[in-house]
């Protein structure tokens, strides 16, 4: 009988520890809200199981609509989730500058400008969106 090994996919294991120091490696302060902000944002929002409501529609966003309306769809949906979810930022939907790949309708990039409210700093967030390739 053939094995089925083979037709397996798995994830990889994130690096969650510091064998040097046996300490749990965890992000801290303005990379620690990058990080997050970059999981709300390509997250679907139903894909959370316990909090329905977590994530955006960013990929139905880029799968239906085509032209400008997507933008603004895309910024205030940004605004509405990090509004909910990441109160260690500050950010408006002029913050939020959205670019089209001129050789995939599919593919788009976001740059996100934010306020964090401890240090009071302007900080930026680059994401680059495939449907193909995030989702």
């Amino acid at each position: 009988m053939a094995s089925n090994i083979s037709k397996i996919k798995t994830f990889p294991f994130f690096k969650m520890f510091n064998y040097q120091t046996g300490k749990a490696m965890s992000l801290t302060g303005a990379e620690s809200i990058k990080a997050c902000l970059s999981m709300l944002i390509t997250t679907c929002r139903g894909e959370l199981l316990g909090d329905a409501n977590f994530g955006t529609n960013i990929k139905s966003y880029i799968m239906n609509y085509k032209g400008e309306i997507l933008y603004d769809l895309i910024k205030n949906d940004i605004v509405e989730a990090v509004e909910r979810y990441e109160k260690r930022v500050e950010l408006s939907e002029s913050g939020i500058i959205i670019y089209k790949s001129e050789n995939n309708p599919n593919v788009i990039r976001i740059d996100i400008n934010y306020i964090n409210k401890t240090t009071g700093e302007t900080d930026s967030l680059k994401l680059t969106l495939n449907e193909g390739e995030i989702w």
